[in-house]
């Protein structure tokens, strides 16, 4: 397959599962944004002057965004290629071989990652300006102008690295499944992937009860620093 027909399938492809993709790229995108910010703002010379533990939760925070990121974009990319078995399964049946079709997914994502990318490094330094004088007034340290707030090419940097790893994961994991998948086998769990999930009470039970225990303790602990070491 010629790359110029790969590059056209996955334009088509991205087209027809926009219903799909959309959410994805936005959510994604504002996982992304806050990565981007709270990286900038553990780089700022204002804020590692003004508060000495306002690196150290900053630090925390990027760690834990990044974790429910990595998470939240596998676990997305897995709903919709589940969503997408009956196309991989047409393709196969039309006789494109597995090296053809994982061209078209690496297409699709490179596409999708320049995507995400472009709409974190733009929306994180508009939206991070404002962030920036809410953290300023939070802990009452006004800056003489927003310019104390510049655009940090290492959070850039640190972003654009963390969506290439995880969109490599991504394309690794969709080319696995439906490589080890034979087009019947992708027909037959597409049709499973189209039932009503089973209910599971049990981890229903046990979820709603860590949800309202966290409820408490953010009511009930007092302080940044007690509320991050209980957190």
């Amino acid at each position: 397959m010629k790359n110029s027909m790969a590059i056209k399938f996955a334009f088509k492809n991205l087209k027809a599962n926009k219903l799909l993709l959309t959410p994805f790229l936005i959510s994604s995108s504002i996982m992304a944004i806050l990565l981007n910010i709270m990286t900038s703002l553990i780089t700022n010379e204002f804020v590692k002057t003004r508060h000495n533990s306002l690196p150290l939760v900053m630090a925390f925070g990027i760690v834990l965004v990044g974790i429910f990121t990595v998470v939240f974009m596998i676990y997305s990319n897995n709903f919709m290629t589940k969503r997408r078995n009956k196309e991989f399964a047409l393709y196969g049946i039309l006789g494109l071989e597995k090296r053809h079709i994982s061209k078209i997914i690496l297409i699709e994502t490179i596409i999708n990652y320049f995507t995400v990318s472009f709409f974190s490094i733009l929306g994180g330094f508009a939206f991070g300006k404002t962030t920036f004088v809410f953290l300023a007034r939070i802990i009452k340290e006004i800056p003489e102008n927003v310019s104390s707030y510049s655009f940090s090419v290492f959070a850039m940097v640190v972003t654009l690295i963390f969506l290439a790893v995880v969109f490599l994961i991504i394309y690794i994991i969709s080319v696995v499944r439906v490589g080890i998948s034979t087009p019947m086998e992708l027909l037959s769990k597409q049709k499973k992937a189209e039932g009503e999930p089973k209910s599971k009470w049990i981890i229903t039970l046990i979820g709603l009860g860590f949800l309202g225990y966290g409820y408490f303790l953010a009511l009930t602990t007092k302080g940044v620093l007690k509320s991050l070491l209980v957190f």
